[in-house]
């Protein structure tokens, strides 16, 4: 079974040409000397992006690009609960609710990191989807098992490689193994286990032998699950942007309304071709399975219009979010040195 080498997915044209990582890195670096010239303290590391500083009673979380979530001590709290009224978090996250804690954002040009262009502009679908996922967790799991019922795998560009941890682990065995006690610990109810057991056999899956970039223009809809996703919290990764440059209909699965925060940020999601009625759902409200069928309904309807037209409906949203992020991006290059003495200032 061909799945995707070690490091292949993070040496894809996002991270090699926008640099995001590299990007990512310098800005935590600048925000760690800010802390420490004003005497803070590092008192715990979650990731390379996340950490928790402290001086006296005042504490400061640093959640760039991925979920504040992961910062909290006691994840069983409700979002605005989640650090006290000491806390200032620093994050690029969103939050749809208040909070008891302070949230320190940054710009909204912070996104420009991530801007662009993809070698491949041209659509060319002979699959209905694309699904790339490398990383294991039970939420792909279920994307996973709602595709395979819904939409069938052999009708996509499916890879799902089972790394565990951000870690690639050679043996199918050991893949398929974590793949099952993820299901034994999470899934629901006896029928959802038996499902579980059942897609078992087929991952780790790759069933194509394409790079993980060609795919993206092969299908008449890029199917993405977004790293976190939840009721309160919204977080973006290179995943989005990905797909917000390159001329193909997209849908998402991420937190609550993450797609009206990016209408808001002024970015094109192609309404008129796509069914994003997902987004108002919460997770208990089926948003699973109401998400796979929106991406059925979706592609069915895209095969019924005229081909030019969409195609070169695509390709406009595709240039519009091009021109928007790179807008961005020098927005985020002309800004960054005064957000972070603005910080310096409102930290002392």
């Amino acid at each position: 079974m061909t799945t995707d080498e070690p490091g292949a997915i993070h040496s894809g044209e996002i991270w090699l040409k926008s640099r995001c990582s590299t990007k990512e890195e310098q800005l935590i670096e600048s925000i760690s000397a800010c802390l420490q010239q004003h005497n803070y303290q590092k008192i715990a590391v979650v990731t390379y992006t996340k950490s928790i500083w402290q001086r006296k009673d005042q504490k400061i979380v640093i959640s760039l690009v991925d979920d504040l979530w992961d910062c909290a001590a006691n994840r069983s709290q409700d979002t605005p609960y989640l650090f006290d009224s000491n806390t200032t978090v620093i994050t690029d996250n969103h939050l749809n609710c208040p909070s008891v804690y302070r949230m320190r954002s940054t710009p909204l040009s912070f996104y420009g990191i991530y801007s662009y262009v993809p070698s491949n502009q041209s659509w060319c679908p002979d699959r209905d989807y694309t699904f790339a996922v490398n990383r294991l967790d039970y939420k792909r799991m279920d994307m996973l098992l709602q595709l395979h019922r819904t939409l069938g795998l052999d009708t996509g560009y499916v890879n799902f490689n089972c790394n565990i941890g951000g870690k690639h682990v050679a043996s199918e065995q050991a893949r398929r193994r974590a793949f099952l006690d993820q299901a034994q610990t999470h899934a629901g109810t006896a029928a959802e286990q038996d499902a579980f057991v059942n897609l078992a056999h087929l991952v780790p899956i790759k069933n194509h032998t394409l790079e993980h970039d060609q795919v993206y223009t092969l299908g008449w809809l890029n199917i993405i699950v977004e790293t976190y996703s939840s009721d309160n919290v919204i977080s973006f990764s290179e995943k989005i942007f990905r797909c917000l440059v390159t001329p193909v209909p997209w849908v998402m699965y991420a937190g609550r309304y993450a797609i009206a925060k990016l209408r808001e940020l002024g970015f094109d999601v192609m309404d008129d071709l796509v069914d994003h009625s997902y987004d108002r759902l919460m997770e208990a409200q089926h948003k699973m399975s109401y998400f796979a069928t929106s991406a059925q309904k979706t592609i069915a309807t895209l095969k019924t219009q005229d081909w030019e037209q969409i195609k070169s409906r695509a390709q406009v949203a595709a240039f519009h979010n091009q021109t928007l992020l790179s807008d961005l991006s020098r927005i985020w290059y002309e800004n960054q040195s005064a957000w972070l003495q603005q910080l310096s200032r409102d930290i002392r």
